[in-house]
């Protein structure tokens, strides 16, 4: 084993840290879709307690727990300079490479001479990934919360003899996962690897039940304060997930698993290293990040079987020697070992690129093990310096690898909101997938908000109805709807289609638009489009929008209405039974059962957060839309429902067919 002395680890934090931040300013700041829907409003969830003023106004995303956001909200509530913000994600990011030039030399094999240069090598091969890159310096915290959980992983790596270590190890880990529930993966693997060459039952028991109590104790740390407030305010501390369980009456009775990325048949499971390489977004991230690294791992890893099956054990010519090297190689098994069972997990759980980043990381490490065991030391170094120029120009051919780069700027948000909205408090009700929660922090701090139509919408007869007609209740007269304006073309106008369109899905609370009392909010984040996807008719939207109307959201005043509209009341009964045939036919596709459509002027969509999927009907036409899928398709028509449920077959979204 290849310790690092205090002044390596200086030396070794200084380049890491300047290197990361050059390549964060690099790349330019990112406005990800996330910091739109969910990023800043939970940062501010840190300062406020809205849980009560609010209901679902980041969608789903609004109960995770904010506690990693709050330096963001922090640091754009005081107006730092955008680059100062990246930097300084990028400085905790950073931590996750000097761990992993930790880890690199622990594994070293003894025979090699160059071991820091070729420690780098094995780094910089860790941190090829177009998923690294593109949350460097960003306000995505999976490689924030990576950073315990690699701290962990090089503590367990040495075995952290000591109890003391065992006990830190847990304890970051453990934090971890409060801070992001999907680490548990990682949690789990560690715990397994760690038993696995744990030794005698006895030593094993001592080590799992250490694990154990220190991974509680870290859990209840970072998570512990934010689940009671999700208690107190709605009998579950994980609210709105795990509801199956704890059955807050604000949401169904379901436990959510996001599947759109995991494989489900055993073709997906054995083709998924192949899966990784090709150029196509939607594969296991939404954006475009080939990776060849799994693959060329998974090959050194069969070679390095068979080469040690084979191979003759070298002489040991002192018990010392004897000792390091066993002391090395179990390293390097534990390395091996966490690596397989996460990125196992992680494949069961949900597949997502961006919630697997130490395991990708690792691959760097891991590879260079895997070269030393086939090959002579000399043909080692080549091979992970070839690996890391072809995994370099692949995953760089797309371009930048930034979710939504754009350039550096005083403050990270360039917003104009006006002056009776920073100055009034309102009920704003957003609409879209896109939640656009942001905006509360450049609103009156009183406002209320409510994603009405999103990934989970609300109905006041679903769970959920009870506070949402209390929050229409307290702010009567005091209620406005938030739209991009560039699929609002032509308003205010209340013939227009999409005025009408807006008015059908405000029906089913009884409120319309009042067009007489509506207010530009101006934004840089030109991605705000994108914040109703399926709602308006493609008619309704200029072939070629300017980039100015792409960055304006159009605030309204809503007033009510006598009583539904008949022909949207006709509808809802009428299509109803549609969506729930659907839903009975195939219940691991249209997810969550009892998903709210939004009934439009021309087109109802419901939207099934869990895989993906948006159940369409437009003039008759039922269609459905797969994020993986570039158009809607058809499937068959309203007035022939039983006929098309019974031959709809639901694998074929999945598989990408859009033959039936």
């Amino acid at each position: 084993m290849n310790p690092m002395t205090r002044r390596e680890w200086l030396w070794a934090f200084i380049v890491v840290e300047a290197a990361c931040i050059a390549l964060a300013f690099a790349c330019g700041r990112d406005l990800n879709w996330d910091q739109f829907n969910y990023h800043l409003f939970a940062g501010m969830s840190v300062f406020q307690d809205r849980l009560a003023q609010d209901f679902f106004p980041a969608s789903i995303q609004t109960y995770l727990n904010p506690l990693m956001y709050g330096p963001f909200y922090w640091m754009v509530h005081h107006e730092f300079h955008s680059f100062a913000i990246s930097a300084a994600h990028a400085a905790v990011h950073a931590l996750n490479v000097l761990f992993l030039y930790a880890i690199a030399r622990e594994v070293m094999p003894a025979r090699e001479r160059y071991v820091k240069s070729v420690a780098v090598a094995a780094v910089a091969l860790g941190c090829a990934s177009a998923l690294f890159v593109s949350e460097l310096g960003t306000t995505f915290m999976d490689l924030t919360t990576a950073v315990p959980v690699m701290g962990a992983a090089w503590l367990l790596l040495r075995r952290a003899q000591t109890a003391r270590g065992i006990w830190i190890a847990g304890a970051l880990i453990g934090a971890a996962v409060g801070l992001k529930l999907t680490n548990i993966a990682f949690a789990a693997a560690a715990v397994l690897a760690t038993l696995a060459l744990g030794g005698s039952p006895r030593q094993m028991v001592s080590l799992g039940l250490r694990l154990g109590v220190a991974m509680a104790a870290g859990f209840l740390v970072s998570y512990g304060v934010w689940g009671w407030k999700l208690y107190n305010e709605f009998g579950s501390p994980f609210f709105p997930y795990f509801n199956s369980i704890f059955r807050a009456a604000e949401y169904g009775p379901t436990s959510m698993k996001f599947d759109r990325f995991i494989p489900f048949t055993l073709a997906d499971w054995l083709l998924f290293p192949l899966r990784l390489v090709e150029l196509k977004s939607w594969l296991y991230t939404e954006t475009f990040a080939p990776d060849i690294r799994p693959l060329a791992v998974i090959a050194a890893g069969i070679a390095a079987v068979v080469s040690v099956a084979w191979r003759r054990p070298a002489p040991t010519t002192s018990i010392g020697a004897a000792q390091g090297r066993a002391e090395n190689r179990r390293g390097q098994k534990w390395l091996g070992l966490f690596t397989l069972l996460s990125c196992l997990l992680w494949m069961v759980t949900s597949a997502n690129g961006r919630y697997g980043l130490v395991w990708f990381m690792l691959l760097g490490p891991l590879a260079l093990v895997l070269f030393h065991a086939v090959a002579r030391p000399n043909i080692a170094r080549v091979m992970l310096l070839l690996l890391l120029a072809v995994q370099t120009f692949h995953m760089l051919s797309p371009g930048n690898p930034r979710w939504n780069p754009q350039h550096w700027s005083s403050t990270w948000f360039e917003e104009t909101v006006p002056e009776r909205l920073r100055d009034e408090p309102f009920l704003h009700l957003t609409l879209g997938s896109l939640s656009n929660s942001y905006l509360a922090a450049f609103m009156h701090p009183q406002s209320s908000f409510v994603n009405l139509i999103g990934q989970h919408s609300l109905a006041v007869d679903r769970p959920g109805g009870d506070r949402l007609r209390k929050l229409l209740a307290e702010h009567a007269g005091r209620t406005r709807v938030l739209a991009p304006w560039s699929v609002l073309i032509g308003v205010p106008s209340p013939d227009s289609i999409p005025a009408r369109h807006l008015d059908a899905v405000l029906d089913p609370l009884l409120l319309q638009v009042d067009f007489t009392d509506c207010l530009f909010v101006s934004s840089d984040g030109a991605e705000l489009v994108s914040s109703m996807p399926a709602l308006l008719p493609a008619t309704s939207t200029p072939a070629a929008a300017d980039d100015k109307s792409r960055k304006v959201m159009l605030s309204c005043a809503l007033k009510p209405r006598g009583d539904h509209e008949p022909a949207l009341e006709a509808l809802r009964h009428r299509l109803e039974p549609v969506y729930k045939a659907f839903e009975a036919r195939c219940p691991q596709l249209f997810r969550p059962a009892g998903t709210v459509p939004a009934y439009g002027q021309r087109v109802v969509s419901a939207y099934y957060m869990e895989t993906g999927i948006s159940l369409n009907v437009v003039q008759n036409k039922i269609t459905y839309y797969a994020e993986r899928q570039p158009v809607d398709t058809f499937i068959g028509n309203v007035d022939d429902v039983p006929r098309v449920v019974e031959r709809f077959d639901c694998k074929r979204p999945r598989d990408g067919s859009r033959e039936f």
